[in-house]
Parts: structure tokens; C-alpha cells; sequence
């Protein structure tokens, strides 16, 4: 479990974005302490993958949303990814 600024860290992704994807329904913390700390586990990187990529192919946030919320298997997700890509 990483706490959000050891997960921003991580994954090269400000600690801002990662509560701006929160509130849009994108990546949800695993855990939220009393104190209101946010924490992330090593799934929640692939979520952050899935959200990377489909931003880059030029997704809104509202589209992303509707293809990550599937919760496919990773497989099914990089292939998808890669169909994209293709096109």
C-alpha cells in the first residue's frame, strides 16, 4: 500500500491529478485514513496505465471512465490499447 505522495512518486503522476482522477470517478484510493491520507495499491497502477494510455490516444475523461469501469482483465485492456493504437 502506498500512501499518495509515495504513489505520485511511483508513477510519475502529480499528487494533484491523482485527486483531480478521484474526483471524476477514474482512480479511487483503496484506502482513505480518518485523517483523510489517501492510499493506493500496486492494482491501482494499472488503473493509472489504462488512464495514461487512453489519455495519450486522446480520450476524454468521460470515455475513459466508461471503458476502464468494464474492469476487463489487463489482457483485455492492452488489447484493446493496441487496437487503438493500429488505427
Amino acid at each position: 500500500m502506498y500512501s499518495i505522495g509515495k504513489f505520485a512518486r511511483k508513477t510519475g503522476i502529480s499528487i494533484r491529478t491523482l485527486r483531480y482522477y478521484g474526483e471524476k470517478g477514474l482512480l479511487q484510493p483503496i484506502f482513505v485514513s480518518d485523517g483523510g491520507q489517501r492510499y493506493y495499491s500496486d492494482e491501482s497502477i494499472i488503473t493509472l496505465q489504462k488512464i495514461t494510455t487512453f489519455k495519450y490516444l486522446d480520450y476524454t475523461l468521460e470515455e475513459i471512465r466508461e471503458l476502464i469501469a468494464g474492469n476487463g482483465s489487463l489482457l483485455e485492456s492492452l488489447q484493446q490499447q493496441k487496437e487503438q493504437l493500429l488505427l
